[in-house]
């Protein structure tokens, strides 16, 4: 079991180069130099594509879906990981389950970007500032459902400025 997490110091410059790190293990973007295997395969192969979850520090859902909608093609689209009802639970999406993307705060969307990644038990979990926007009971929420991926084998590589 693998947790990195990565402390970036506090700035007020724009963080897309600073995250561009985590595009390459995603297979969003290629290595600037070496190269990188996940899970013994190029990053950008089909089947390692499948195996990471990614939770970027901007969110952006299509504005007309609903949240149940978005959670249900996260669900098909990793046919390989078993969907784990009792973390959507645990989360308590239910509140917020027929609610269009557009009517959500930023925090409500990162809590949902979260339970796409967290709830469908992938090997890998890539988080950029996974608790930007939320309260800090929820913030502490996020550390241990993270902890719990950790805990039933995920590696989990974030990078927070907590």
């Amino acid at each position: 079991m693998l947790t990195t997490r990565v402390f970036r110091p506090y700035s007020s410059a724009p963080t897309a180069p600073a995250s561009r790190h985590y595009w390459i293990p995603w297979g969003a973007a290629a290595a600037f130099r070496g190269w990188v295997a996940i899970f013994g395969r190029n990053p950008r192969h089909g089947e390692a594509r499948r195996r990471p979850g990614y939770v970027p520090q901007q969110i952006g859902f299509p504005q007309l879906l609903r949240v149940g909608e978005i959670l249900s093609f996260v669900r098909n689209a990793y046919p390989g990981a078993v969907w784990d009802d009792g973390v959507t639970d645990a989360m308590r999406l239910d509140a917020l389950w027929r609610r269009q993307c557009s009517e959500l705060s930023g925090g409500e969307q990162r809590w949902v970007a979260l339970a796409c990644a967290l709830a469908s038990t992938l090997d890998l979990l890539i988080l950029d500032e996974p608790t930007t926007g939320l309260d800090f009971g929820m913030q502490e929420r996020v550390w241990s459902l993270l902890e719990a991926a950790r805990e039933r084998g995920a590696a989990v590589f974030c990078a927070t400025y907590f």
